[in-house]
């Protein structure tokens, strides 16, 4: 099946539980991320308290991005629509209604590092 009638106002429903659960996990991953900085923080600080030996120090962390816009464009898409059903694509029902966008597996990966830390 490479379509279904769909109706617009079980999509919306879905959609916006997706997009909350996304702000959810954005947030959680923001928080995660500055505890994270602070932990990297306290260790320079010991070391430059401690006077350590010399070593190179790379800080990379990487910046949580919430991709909030993305569910807000298809909510508004869907709020516009004149009717009370609509043709979804199979590419397109996997995103709004199964939470499947193509940038999804990477966002949960780099994230979830920061979700893991949130309550260190």
């Amino acid at each position: 099946m490479n379509s279904v009638t769909v109706n617009v106002a079980n999509v919306l429903k879905v959609l916006k539980m997706n997009k909350k659960e996304h702000i959810k996990k954005y947030k959680e991953a923001v928080e995660g991320y500055w505890t994270e900085m602070a932990l990297i923080i306290e260790k320079i600080k010991a070391k430059l308290d401690a006077k350590a030996k010399l070593e190179n120090m790379n800080i990379s962390l990487h910046i949580p991005v919430s991709y909030e816009d993305e569910y807000e464009t298809a909510i508004q898409m869907l709020l516009m629509h004149c009717a009370s059903t609509i043709d979804m694509s199979k590419e397109d029902f996997e995103r709004m209604v199964l939470d499947k966008w193509e940038w999804k597996q990477n966002w949960s990966m780099s994230n979830s590092k920061y979700w893991d830390n949130k309550s260190k």
